[in-house]
């Protein structure tokens, strides 16, 4: 709760600061302030560094800026790389083992890298700028999917309950979740993404222009329905799937649809310490008892009986 705090009062400073800047150039130059400068990366390389240039020692306070411009980068850097390579490796456990995390790591940040050279390049600013206008919807679309899958697939009183389990017993974080992040998470994040998502389909505009070609509308939307496309897609193939590995079972239609939109028993937290509650104990596969880590990979309870027993009966997921 502390990071999202100090995230918005850094927003608001800096909401702040800028304005200032942009009243004082506007003054200066007298120019309306909405003509001052364009949104973006003139706001970073345009305003600051006139502002900079006003004050006593410039080149100090220019050092200082851009030195935590790169620290700002590399902050949003490390928990998107991250968030890629956990991902990845929690699908694929392989990747996870120690040379084939190092070998994957550095072949992640390889193609981050080559990706991102077509923006340093003469026409990169509107590289940029054309990423930063279609990579929005995705993103909120993505969101807006993982907080129903959360609240109304996997159920709000079960994630509460995998919650409770890691914070443990403390009142005072336990009151902090209950009384503001189930509230949060199940009205105000999908009401809000939902009205920020509409305000940018009323607010949109096609950016086909001088500075832009006919086809790279086309490609724009392209772009975004690649990335949109498989949250269906692996939603109807999995479907599709459990469908035709069934056809032999008295299972109706209905029946195979709402066990699939059920969560299973290897969802929840993923260390042993906090699968403590009796869901989390077993899963059954054709009647034969299997411990949740071996669900996957066909074993059974009989198999790891011996590990299980040394994890105080708990297999971690």
């Amino acid at each position: 709760m502390v990071i999202p705090a100090i995230n918005c009062c850094t927003s608001f400073f800096a909401g702040l600061a800028i304005f200032s800047v942009l009243g004082y150039m506007s003054h200066n130059t007298g120019v309306a302030i909405a003509n001052v400068t364009t949104e973006g990366p003139g706001l970073t390389f345009v305003v600051y560094p006139e502002a900079l240039a006003q004050m006593p020692a410039p080149q100090f306070w220019a050092v200082l800026f851009f030195f935590m411009v790169v620290c700002l980068g590399m902050g949003t850097q490390f928990p998107s790389v991250e968030t890629v390579l956990t991902g990845l490796q929690d699908e694929f456990p392989v990747l996870r083992k120690r040379r084939n995390n190092v070998i994957f790591r550095i072949c992640v940040c390889i193609a981050g890298f080559l990706l991102g050279l077509p923006q340093t390049t003469e026409g990169g600013f509107y590289v940029l700028e054309w990423c930063d206008i279609f990579i929005g919807w995705p993103l909120l679309l993505v969101g807006f999917f993982q907080v129903v899958a959360i609240v109304w697939v996997y159920g709000l009183n079960r994630f509460s309950e995998d919650v409770y389990l890691m914070i443990g017993t403390n009142k005072k974080s336990w009151m902090i979740f209950k009384v503001y992040f189930r509230w949060a998470i199940t009205v105000a994040i999908p009401l809000l993404l939902m009205i920020i998502l509409c305000f940018d389909i009323y607010d949109y505009e096609p950016i086909t222009s001088d500075s832009y070609p006919a086809w790279s509308e086309t490609l724009g939307w392209l772009f975004v329905t690649a990335i949109m496309m498989w949250v269906p897609v692996w939603y109807v193939g999995r479907l599709a799937w459990a469908v035709w590995s069934r056809l032999s079972s008295t299972e109706t239609f209905w029946e195979i649809l709402r066990k699939e939109n059920q969560p299973t028993a290897l969802w929840g937290p993923q260390q042993a310490e906090n699968r403590t509650i009796r869901r989390y104990q077993t899963v059954t596969r054709n009647g034969e008892e299997l411990h949740p880590l071996n669900a996957e990979n066909g074993g059974t309870g009989k198999e790891n009986g011996a590990k299980n027993h040394q994890n105080g009966g708990l297999v971690s997921c």
